[in-house]
């Protein structure tokens, strides 16, 4: 039996024509395989950017509570500090009237007592009427110096200041 030549050139072309395809496949599978690698490894990149992100954030977010707290710790020592140097003015204020106006000291004490009250509840209403209050028993008073509590503050602590009624 004698083989065609037209079939043997054709078996060889199949042949050819199939090694060709099954070359073309494992080079597209073998790309799809890189491409997914490819994805795998941004992947682990992106999700290790993203850490280093949170890191990152995280830092800022500690450098941020330390500045908020000395904030706090500032304003609390401000806070302490105005206190008591109204209550110092508050003192002087209260010994003046109680070496100048005797009659008058009680209702100076009264309404010190409501702004008291006032800055401990947290009403700012009550605390503008009882200063309000203050301000006009101390404009009706005959002494301007009242005006000036500087003044009063140091006329208490001169031993040689006469007090003149």
């Amino acid at each position: 039996m004698t083989i065609p030549v037209n079939i043997i050139g054709l078996a060889s072309a199949a042949t050819g024509g199939i090694a060709k395809g099954v070359t073309e496949v494992i080079k597209t599978k073998e790309h799809q395989k890189t491409i997914r690698l490819q994805n795998k490894m941004q992947a682990v990149n992106g999700g290790a950017e993203c850490l280093k992100e949170i890191v990152s954030a995280y830092r800022e977010y500690n450098i941020v509570v330390k500045e908020e707290r000395t904030k706090r710790r500032k304003i609390e020592a401000w806070e302490k500090t105005t206190l008591a140097e109204i209550k110092q003015k508050r003192d002087c204020f209260l010994a003046f009237i109680d070496h100048s106006f005797a009659e008058r000291s009680k209702n100076f004490e009264a309404l010190f007592n409501v702004v008291d009250q006032a800055i401990a509840s947290g009403n700012n209403e009550h605390l503008h009427l009882a200063l309000d209050k203050i301000t006009e028993l101390a404009k009706s008073s005959p002494f301007q110096d009242l005006a000036n509590l500087s003044t009063v503050q140091a006329a208490l602590l001169d031993p040689e200041h006469e007090w003149k009624f």
